[in-house]
């Protein structure tokens, strides 16, 4: 297993798609259904599930997480967090896809009281937030969400890494998710393995999301 920072995991996506040719959507989607396997081995048909949802890959993540629980039948509230005019590239290539599949997104802002009177309803909750692009203290309304999320009863699962934590690791600048599971792709990133980063993935494992091992080793330092 190869173990990266969150600048190598950048390049090794973008060797993957300019020069293997695998398509950003591509990637995307095999990402969802990574971790969307893994969530179907620790859901019941009784759980109530909130998707959580930024701007970035991360949330695009979260998009088709959602469309196939959603076909499978599970019950899911979709939270897209930022004004619709900022998902942009393949995350808003994969919003159309799960609005054209039938399914409803839940605008965060202007509803943040029915977030309020539903969190405490939902006995999971994904982590697509903000992924590896966070940048020192989590801002406005993300950092209150967060806290939100932390104060819950919730099985809190991250999907690559919790957000508000730096993928290098090192110390986290104000709120960050604290995670009971993290399905982290292709790699962990140094921040699973030092602490005290590590301390908000709770248990994690790495998926499968088609990236050639090729790419991977040439990119990768040895860790």
């Amino acid at each position: 297993m190869h173990i990266v920072t969150g600048e190598e995991m950048n390049e090794i996506d973008r060797c993957t798609m300019q020069n293997i040719g695998l398509a950003g959507p591509i990637l995307m989607e095999n990402a969802g259904q990574a971790v969307a396997r893994k969530l179907f081995e620790w859901l019941d048909g009784k759980d109530r599930i909130a998707v959580m949802i930024g701007t970035g890959n991360n949330g695009g993540d979260g998009f088709v997480i959602s469309r196939i629980l959603l076909d499978n039948g599970y019950d899911v509230d979709v939270w897209l967090i930022p004004p619709r005019k900022k998902i942009k590239g393949d995350a808003k290539r994969h919003c159309e896809i799960f609005e054209a599949a039938g399914f409803e997104v839940y605008d965060y802002l202007q509803n943040e009281g029915v977030f309020r009177d539903r969190l405490n309803r939902y006995t999971v909750i994904v982590d697509a937030l903000l992924g590896t692009g966070v940048k020192g203290e989590a801002r406005s309304p993300y950092k209150e969400i967060i806290a939100a999320i932390n104060a819950s009863d919730a099985l809190v699962v991250a999907v690559d890494l919790p957000s508000g934590v730096p993928a290098n690791g090192g110390e986290i600048a104000g709120e960050a998710i604290r995670a009971d599971r993290t399905v982290t792709l292709a790699c962990p990133k140094t921040g699973a393995l030092t602490y005290p980063s590590a301390d908000f993935y709770g248990l994690w494992e790495a998926v499968d999301i088609g990236i050639p091992r090729k790419v991977i080793e040439e990119t990768a330092a040895p860790r």
